[in-house]
């Protein structure tokens, strides 16, 4: 059904096959499972070896870098009022 009507509308195969793909990777994302580190501020990635794993499936479909994306997911951004500084734990 979801085929037929991206086809009513238009979307190419290709266009459709990018869309199931991006759609596969968010729902991998969802996968991923931190675990608390002792300090109770910091978390870690789970599930991070193989490459079947979560973050890997995930990097596969979206074309990301593993290690830069495992980072990023533990790494938390502030913006700090009034300069606005950039600020990363």
């Amino acid at each position: 059904e979801t085929c037929d009507a991206m086809d009513k509308i238009q979307i190419g195969i290709d266009k459709q096959k990018d869309i199931f793909q991006v759609v596969a990777g968010v729902l991998h994302l969802g996968q991923i499972e931190f675990k608390a580190l002792s300090d109770d501020e910091s978390s870690e990635v789970v599930n991070a070896e193989g490459e079947n794993c979560p973050l890997s499936v995930t990097c596969k479909l979206l074309g990301l870098n593993k290690e830069l994306l495992k980072k990023s997911l533990v790494t938390r951004v502030r913006i700090m009022p009034p300069a606005q500084q950039l600020v990363t734990s």
